[in-house]
């Protein structure tokens, strides 16, 4: 994994974290979620679509979430 790799990965762990807590999942099964669900937080980065505090930069689009996720696991196997 590269720098630049890792550095997405703690930040989008950390936002992933913090959403799954306000969602009021129990701290018990936070690490499985995140371990789950990183993934598309990086993607959502990664595409410009939310900022590395995880604040929305353009108004939710579900085809646009889903393409930067396809994209994210084409170039992250």
């Amino acid at each position: 994994m590269n720098q630049s790799q890792s550095q997405i990965e703690t930040i989008a762990r950390a936002l992933c974290e913090r959403q799954l807590l306000e969602m009021s999942v129990v701290p018990e099964d936070t690490a499985a979620g995140i371990d789950r669900y990183w993934p598309c937080v990086a993607a959502e980065i990664e595409a410009g679509l939310i900022d590395a505090a995880g604040n929305r930069l353009v108004p939710f689009d579900f085809e646009a979430s889903q393409a930067a996720y396809r994209d994210w696991f084409q170039r992250h196997p």
